[in-house]
């Protein structure tokens, strides 16, 4: 078995910033805060498998497996829609082409234009369907794909996002676990973006993922 040493090293970057992203006061942030979520495995009075492990750095990438301290939503596969106490969908009209599941909302320290959205699947990855940003009026979308099931390795799933022309500090994660054998894993999430010229540029502008990913990210395809 691969150590989590090796396992590193095959994702490391060593080009995390070009020149104008530096010139551009770029910085990279994970999740300050989880501000909503539609279901959480774990109980409201332990730590284990709930949103709020979301919060932070990494705990177990680039390790693969069920760990408690990740966070575990509620539904895989399609028994969640099988099931006899499914809702139906009386305006199927308004429905989305791909529908989700869960969804979770996280807010980071700092408002900036986004560059990346970058998630930590430890478990059952494949499960991410839309990115969302909240915006001065409304949540805008900034990358929309199919449901698949990556296999069972660990990966740092990064879309290319759609470019927005204002800051900020809050993402919305849409999910559809129909295609997965078993309940998916969330390690962190890390937003990548442009400081508004009006802000002190961070202290530390360490890049948190050159330790972890490669530059080179699965092809899919651009939201609308």
């Amino acid at each position: 078995m691969q150590s989590a040493s090796d396992l590193i090293s095959t994702w490391f970057k060593d080009d995390a910033y070009t020149e104008d992203d530096k010139d551009a006061h770029v910085i990279e942030q994970f999740v300050q805060n989880v501000e909503d979520f539609s279901s959480q495995y774990g109980s409201e009075i332990s730590v284990s498998y709930t949103a709020f492990n979301l919060r932070g750095p990494p705990s177990n990438f680039p390790d693969y497996g069920d760990y408690p301290q990740a966070f575990v939503m509620r539904t895989y596969g399609t028994w969640w829609d099988e099931a006899p106490s499914v809702q139906k969908d009386y305006v199927p009209q308004n429905s989305n082409t791909i529908p989700s599941q869960d969804f979770v909302e996280v807010s980071f320290e700092r408002a900036v234009y986004p560059l990346e959205v970058a998630v930590f699947e430890t478990y059952n990855p494949g499960a991410l369907v839309r990115i969302w940003a909240l915006g001065p009026m409304s949540w805008i979308l900034l990358w929309e794909g199919e449901p698949e099931y990556a296999g069972d390795t660990p990966r740092i799933f990064s879309p290319p996002i759609r470019q927005i022309n204002f800051p900020t500090r809050i993402l919305r994660l849409e999910f559809n676990h129909r295609l997965l054998p078993y309940y998916t894993e969330l390690d962190a999430v890390l937003l990548r973006g442009k400081e508004p010229a009006n802000l002190v540029k961070m202290k530390n502008n360490f890049a948190y993922s050159s330790l972890f990913y490669k530059k080179s990210q699965p092809a899919v395809e651009k939201g609308e």
